[in-house]
């Protein structure tokens, strides 16, 4: 397991780096709740990122090789994502914009970034960059659409359905890193 959040540390650097900066310039340009859409869609940006320096350095093969579990593996991949997230919240904090959609956002950038990391677990970076575009659009296309839905008919989010739609998240996002676990492994030897 030291192994592999080692090999991740070099390229989280600079992936972490970027994703601050990033997030940075399009928060002070607009300090909205607006902006947290594309936080919560961007914070994919890092594991995938390192899916695809690991691909390309064949580190998910050596990976096999090693006394690594592939739910290992993939765990890391999961909790970056999942802390990428918990950034964007707390940068929301910061900026002052947290309103009764945030804990909508968040689940559905939960349960996007789980079917999008097992799928890509599944077909690898390089095939599956295309579910990663895919699921982001998608994320943001829901978002927008609930959040437009919610303010015309002038609804705020009840706290009831609020935590139910994020422990179905959390549900979601679980049972995601066994299967994409799976489903890596079986790439992998195959």
């Amino acid at each position: 397991m030291k192994g592999v959040f080692r090999q991740s540390a070099a390229g989280l650097g600079k992936a972490m780096l970027v994703y601050v900066v990033v997030v940075a310039l399009f928060s002070a340009m607009n300090a909205s709740s607006s902006v947290l859409y594309f936080w919560m869609a961007y914070a994919l940006m890092v594991p995938v990122s390192l899916m695809s320096q690991d691909e390309m350095a064949g580190f998910d093969r050596l990976c096999m090789m090693m006394p690594v579990k592939p739910v290992t593996y993939v765990l890391h991949k999961f909790l970056l994502a999942w802390a990428m997230m918990g950034v964007a919240l707390i940068g929301t904090a910061v900026m002052g914009a947290v309103d009764a959609q945030l804990p909508m956002m968040l689940a559905v950038s939960l349960i996007t970034s789980a079917f999008a990391l097992t799928l890509m677990m599944h077909t690898g970076f390089h095939k599956g960059r295309w579910v990663y575009l895919a699921a982001v659009i998608l994320q943001v296309v829901v978002m927008s659409a609930v959040d437009s839905v919610m303010t015309e008919l002038g609804l705020t989010s009840p706290a009831a359905m609020n935590a139910a739609m994020l422990a179905v998240a959390v549900i979601v996002s679980a049972a995601a890193v066994p299967t994409a676990a799976r489903l890596f492994e079986r790439r992998m030897t195959a």
